[in-house]
């Protein structure tokens, strides 16, 4: 899945997300765990494709950042 950095939305053919779905969704972690439940993925599978710890996701869709590891 792209990312367009003017869009709050991600880009692609595989997005069937609604633009104004979303609602008041701000922070980075709330609009990643929403984009995920409206696609009907689990945590575990996406921690997978994305090839991260699942402790890392569910501290991302948190906003948890003291928690993530340090940038290498």
């Amino acid at each position: 899945m792209e990312v367009n950095p003017n869009s709050q939305q991600p880009t692609g053919s595989s997005s069937n997300v609604a633009p104004n779905a979303l609602g008041n969704v701000q922070r980075p972690g709330e609009y990643l765990r929403h984009i995920r439940i409206a696609k009907n993925l689990e945590l575990e599978t996406v921690a997978a494709d994305l090839k991260i710890p699942l402790k890392t996701l569910k501290a991302l869709e948190q906003d948890d950042y003291k928690t993530l590891p340090e940038a290498a």
